[in-house]
């Protein structure tokens, strides 16, 4: 049984801090079987910041390991990504000379390269690291001028630069000189303009549905002004385990208001006997978002693939009542559920039109 990560990572801190608990990180060094990969850099940089090299040296692995972490969920949110940017950050601050820090930091950054969804945790951690490789390799002297449709538009000189012009559909050159590297980014948000969208399941299954207070569904998204409509929201995971931090959110048509989501349909409506109860629910005037934990209650953090057992006929159930308060054809957005730190776990359903009568 392997200790919590959290403390490892907080003996690290205590000891950057000089109010270090040797007692403890003696504790833990007598007992390697308790550390995964990540925690044992963790030890072995506490004790080099302490000054006791030969503890560093008999804590440290020889290498960072072959086995892939499944993401976790909550807790420290760890994964094999996040766990290798602590090792390299805590590596590079302890011992700057490890012939480990060159193969730890191409092996991250070709798992950066290869694309994907990152967690806050991931981004995060793999930025200090290779960040403080970059400065304990010496100064970035890159300098570079962008132009915007041929025009120059601004100065690179060292310090992070946002261009706030607007650049869409207008090409961007960026020209370098000095000696250095120059990293750049964009992202690009939106809503589909056409109101199409790609419907998907990915180890989650999102549906939703639209009945009458008298639980009669309404089909083809047709409905008459003032009719009060009770939405159902389900959701089910296809994979054994739990799924922890998931985020549903169903997005309204604009002839839809929410009504007060302090009467429950259930109360109301005798009909409805499956209704679940999220962890936190969100109201806005375009949305509704539960907030819940999905699946057995079980976890399995280690394999470097989710299990694959399927479990079809488990839906957690979801209702809330809306009132049609507006004639005419309306977009209608999806509903979406992602496992808000694992965005491998997500699933898309249900955007169309709405007409109301």
């Amino acid at each position: 049984m392997f200790a919590s990560k959290e403390i490892f990572y907080s003996l690290f801190v205590m000891a950057l801090a000089d109010n270090q608990n040797l007692s403890l990180m003696n504790y833990y060094k007598a007992h390697p079987e308790m550390l995964d990969a990540d925690s044992r850099y963790l030890l072995a940089a506490a004790f080099s910041l302490v000054g006791d090299r030969e503890a560093f040296g008999t804590t440290l692995p020889s290498s960072f390991g072959e086995g892939r972490l499944r993401r976790s969920f909550g807790g420290s949110f760890c994964s094999y990504l996040r766990d290798m940017a602590i090792s390299l950050y805590t590596l590079v601050q302890a011992d700057p000379g490890d012939q480990q820090i060159p193969i730890l930091a191409r092996a991250l950054s070709q798992e950066l390269r290869d694309g994907g969804w990152y967690s806050t945790q991931e981004q995060a951690f793999a930025l200090l690291a290779l960040g403080k490789l970059a400065h304990m390799i010496g100064v970035n002297q890159v300098k570079a001028s962008i132009a915007i449709n041929g025009r120059k538009t601004a100065d690179f000189t060292g310090s992070d630069l946002i261009l706030s012009d607007d650049i869409n559909n207008k090409p961007v050159t960026i020209r370098t000189s000095d000696k250095g590297t120059l990293y750049y980014f964009y992202d690009v948000e939106g809503i589909s303009a056409s109101g199409q969208v790609k419907e998907t399941d990915n180890y989650l299954s999102v549906r939703k549905a639209f009945y009458d207070r008298y639980g009669r569904a309404l089909i083809n998204n047709v409905f008459s002004q003032n009719d009060l409509v009770v939405v159902k929201v389900s959701i089910r995971s296809l994979l054994a385990g739990t799924i922890k931090n998931v985020a549903i959110t169903d997005l309204l048509p604009a002839c839809f208001e929410i009504e007060n989501p302090r009467i429950t349909p259930a109360r109301e409506m005798s009909w409805i006997k499956d209704q679940s109860e999220a962890d936190y629910m969100d109201i806005r005037d375009d949305r509704i978002s539960f907030f819940i934990t999905e699946g057995e209650n079980r976890e399995d953090r280690q394999g470097d693939k989710p299990q694959t057992h399927i479990s079809m006929d488990r839906w957690t159930n979801f209702y809330y009542t809306v009132r049609v308060v507006s004639q005419g054809t309306f977009k209608m957005g999806p509903v979406s559920a992602e496992a808000m730190y694992d965005g491998q776990y997500h699933s898309v359903f249900g955007a169309g039109v709405v007409k109301v009568n």
